[in-house]
């Protein structure tokens, strides 16, 4: 799918901003139970902080481990109703976010910096099987 889009004022330079950032963020993995500690958290840690550390962390918890992706559910609508027309999805995991600033073939940008125009292109997969007889019933 290929959105592009268009900021009319700054309010929507940001919305624009804050929706790359979304799919940005869904498409990759994460750290740990909870998905929001950071891989690196002492970086600067000398030598005797760093052994202290380990023994505190538990290798085995599941605080040490990746997440997958989020995974996304969406449905073609007419009205309230799905459209009858466009095949239905089952939940998909987003496989490729691609994010272009110069969607009408030259950078350009407002006075405050925002793009005059964003391209976003974003690839899905399913991630359950379609068989045949559910090609009735929209997928």
């Amino acid at each position: 799918m290929i959105f592009k889009l268009v900021p009319r004022n700054p309010d929507e330079s940001l919305a624009i901003q804050n929706i790359v950032k979304t799919f940005r963020k869904a498409a990759m993995p994460s750290w740990g139970a909870t998905g929001g500690e950071p891989m690196v958290q002492n970086a600067g840690a000398t030598t005797e902080q760093a052994a202290s550390l380990t023994n505190i962390i538990n290798y085995g918890g599941e605080d040490n481990w990746i997440r997958v992706p989020n995974l996304c559910k969406f449905s073609f609508m007419h009205g309230d109703e799905p459209h009858p027309w466009l095949i239905q999805f089952k939940p998909c995991a987003i496989s490729r976010v691609e994010v272009n600033y110069t969607s009408d073939g030259t950078f350009a940008t407002y006075s405050d910096g925002a793009p005059v125009a964003v391209e976003l292109s974003l690839n899905f997969m399913e991630t359950k099987l379609i068989f045949a007889d559910e090609v009735e019933a929209g997928y």
